[in-house]
């Protein structure tokens, strides 16, 4: 299941029901967001997307429910609409909108705990389902395992051709998420994404890893052909008004470069070589490129003096 606790947007304007529910889910690990308002439930979820939604629909129109549903994020929200009155035309309607499950009013519980583990299940299949999709869905790039399996054939086929991977790693970008939301920071990936796509035919693959982070797979690259494309590339994205709405941000991003080691197949290693190079462009003060080994010899330095 997931390695981080659920996160749990309830919202209701029975504030006993937001206090019973949320001292019960606390101790089961959740983590709980309780909203009285529609409209703040709104910003919740724009700015901390949940894993389950739990809706009062006595309290809460419909309408507000619809928008909650409606909004774009990567990942499913399983959703409980909380009903004392079920009706067949209640029911069509929830259904439609795109809720997952019911609860009766009073509210059982176990019933509750047993319904969100129910839940769990299908959100981690989504989660598993969206990890091994061939393409990232939000920038419409190549997923991370399609990378990895791609990178791990090219190095196969190219013992005796240079092959470089690029890690590109946008700086702060987990604060647009937190000041902007969600739907805003996939815009940004995606104007990012398409900036990417224009980078010339040195760049045999590119993938988006999530979270603000790209590679791409150079092929007869040199590391110094491969440095001075991701130096192109940390300018252009540096240069880059991304606008969504009325608003307009700009963005630097740390870059990463290894090159192939010699005899080597392993698709893990290179990347990870490479995301430490991003690390260590980022130590350096970000919105810059560094090579992996480039600063080794400041490591010998640091653990000489240690």
């Amino acid at each position: 299941m997931s390695s981080r606790p659920f996160r749990v947007l309830i919202v209701a304007d029975d504030r006993k029901i937001l206090r019973k529910l949320s001292r019960f889910l606390r101790v089961f690990g959740y983590h709980v967001d309780p909203v009285a308002d529609g409209q703040q439930a709104l910003s919740v979820y724009e700015t901390h997307p949940p894993d389950f939604l739990i809706v009062d629909g006595d309290s809460l129109a419909m309408d507000y429910c619809r928008q909650l549903l409606s909004k774009n994020r990567e990942g499913h929200t399983y959703t409980f609409l909380m009903l004392r009155d079920v009706k067949a035309e209640g029911l069509t309607e929830a259904l439609i909108a795109g809720v997952d499950d019911f609860l009766a009013k009073p509210l059982v519980c176990g019933e509750l705990l047993a319904r969100l583990r129910s839940g769990a299940r299908v959100l981690e299949y989504e989660r598993r389902m969206r990890q091994q999709s061939p393409i990232d869905h939000t920038c419409g790039l190549l997923s991370r395992s399609a990378f990895e399996t791609r990178v791990a054939s090219e190095l196969a086929q190219s013992q005796t051709d240079a092959v470089s991977c690029v890690l590109i790693d946008l700086d702060f970008f987990a604060n647009v998420n937190r000041s902007r939301g969600y739907r805003f920071g996939n815009e940004v990936l995606r104007s990012v994404a398409a900036q990417l796509k224009s980078m010339g035919e040195e760049c045999k693959y590119l993938s988006s890893f999530g979270a603000g982070r790209f590679a791409a797979l150079l092929h007869d690259s040199s590391d110094a052909q491969a440095i001075a494309w991701a130096e192109t590339v940390r300018e252009a994205i540096a240069d880059l008004e991304i606008r969504v709405g009325q608003e307009t941000i700009s963005l630097t991003a740390s870059l990463g470069v290894a090159g192939m080691m010699q005899e080597t197949t392993d698709a893990g290693e290179l990347i990870r070589r490479a995301d430490e190079a991003a690390r260590m462009a980022k130590a350096s003060g970000r919105n810059c490129v560094a090579r992996c080994g480039q600063f080794d010899g400041e490591t010998r330095e640091w653990e000489d003096l240690a």
